[in-house]
């Protein structure tokens, strides 16, 4: 029997595991199945409140240099640590996608094995997205709303529902094995994939898929001996600024993020909670959906940095700069007389004096206030040609049997929220490693 390894629970380790059991199911040439995972399973799974889950075992903080500003303090950057990955500990909000942001990678990239509109619909069955019931809509969500947002869609019903909900059935079965441990190494003999190489021993293979995330992946190859000069480049991230908003009465408990208003290159999400320990708070989060600026991923797997360069390019800067002028004319006073006052930093700065900012001033504001939004993307680029470490169909280039599945193998970040993205991805890339096998 061969044995597939896939590194990494997250979202992406645990589609390809499903959409590899059910194309494979019960036929002679079904895979052994072994996910290799660093962390367990998140307790705070089921929370409503995933701000809770930001703060437990089941998230590893990167250090991470935001821009250019040296002098900027270092950046602690939440990547998930468990069974479902990021999914299981944040609120999964589902925002629009578009399908001329996948014809851009087949067109500009060279993945013309990628159906965009398919990857519009591929990963709905597995994370359906259902909008909040009104009841379930705060203060802050209903004031976003009020100003042209919409409910959030979250990807849960009666419980959150993530790459650890989608594997669940198949691990309780047997038909998916989950080590826990490090993986730290793969090695590979004549171009060909031999053993993952993990904190609790060595796992022969015939097949490894590399999920463990845009941070670790690349840094995973790097260690395994994979050389190529744009591994652990390219690195791409949605800047945002976030604007705290004053609660007419402390928040309870319940759904935080609650609200999304979607506007093609940009994004605003209301959160009811801006922190556990200030509950009279809330806040709203500006995210720039249209990225040109493009980072890199340091450091080792034990000791991760990231260099993300927000902002470092004049066009970025420039459709960020509106977008901040924007929202501080069109929607601040809605949210303000629906909700309460809007402030732009820690010292309660009225989000209005942004608008008497010039340009530069403006600017040196940005990059001394922005902050990623947890959606790392394009460390490993696929594409059509020798210069992408990663073929169109997730393969590394010169290693047979090894392939890459998460976010790493975005050549282009989407203008959404890359939660459903990197599903969709994953079960693409699934079926090429299915179709290979066979």
């Amino acid at each position: 029997m061969r044995t597939v390894a896939i590194v990494g629970a997250g979202t992406a380790g645990c589609v390809v595991a499903r959409r590899l059991i059910d194309v494979f199911r019960d036929g002679p040439d079904t895979p052994r199945i072994v996910v290799i995972e660093r962390g367990g399973l998140n307790p705070h799974h089921d929370d409503a409140d995933f701000m809770t889950s930001l703060t437990s075992d089941a998230v590893t903080h990167v250090d991470a240099m935001v821009t250019n500003d040296k002098a900027r303090d270092h950046y602690l950057y939440l990547q998930g640590r468990c069974v479902g990955g990021g999914g299981a500990v944040n609120g999964m909000v589902a925002s629009p996608l578009y399908e001329e942001d996948f014809a851009e990678w087949r067109d500009l990239h060279g993945c013309s094995d990628w159906d965009p509109q398919k990857l519009l619909t591929c990963a709905d069955d597995l994370f359906p997205a259902i909008p909040l019931a009104g009841d379930n809509v705060g203060v802050v969500g209903r004031a976003v709303m009020s100003a042209g947002g919409h409910a959030a869609h979250l990807t849960r019903s009666d419980h959150r529902v993530s790459g650890a909900t989608v594997i669940a059935h198949a691990v309780a079965s047997g038909a998916v094995e989950i080590i826990t441990a490090n993986a730290t190494s793969v090695v590979i003999e004549n171009n060909v994939v031999r053993t993952v190489v993990t904190s609790s021993g060595k796992v022969p293979v015939d097949v490894v898929i590399l999920a463990a995330g845009a941070v670790l992946t690349p840094l995973l190859l790097r260690q395994s001996g994979v050389v190529h000069d744009e591994i652990g480049q390219r690195a791409q991230d949605h800047p945002s600024i976030f604007f705290t908003v004053a609660r007419p009465h402390g928040f309870v408990g319940g759904v935080n993020a609650t609200a999304v208003h979607s506007m093609g290159d940009t994004q605003l999400i209301a959160y009811e909670s801006a922190h556990p320990s200030t509950p009279m708070f809330g806040g709203v989060s500006l995210s720039m959906l249209r990225v040109t600026s493009r980072g890199e991923v340091l450091g080792t797997l034990q000791s991760p940095q990231l260099q993300l360069r927000l902002l470092s390019n004049d066009k970025d800067r420039a459709l960020m700069r509106s977008a901040v002028r924007d929202f501080v004319r069109e929607y601040v006073p809605v949210i303000e007389r629906d909700c309460g006052s809007v402030l732009c930093d820690a010292l309660g700065t009225p989000a209005q004096h942004l608008a008497t900012l010039n340009d530069p001033s403006l600017d040196a504001w940005l990059l001394a206030h922005v902050v990623p939004h947890s959606h790392i993307a394009g460390t490993c680029a696929m594409g059509g040609g020798p210069d992408a470490p990663v073929t169109q169909r997730g393969q590394v280039r010169g290693a047979r049997g090894l392939y890459v599945a998460d976010a790493s193998v975005f050549p282009q970040l989407p203008r959404s929220n890359t939660n459903k993205v990197v599903a969709a991805v994953a079960s693409q890339i699934a079926h090429f490693v299915a179709e290979d096998l066979s």
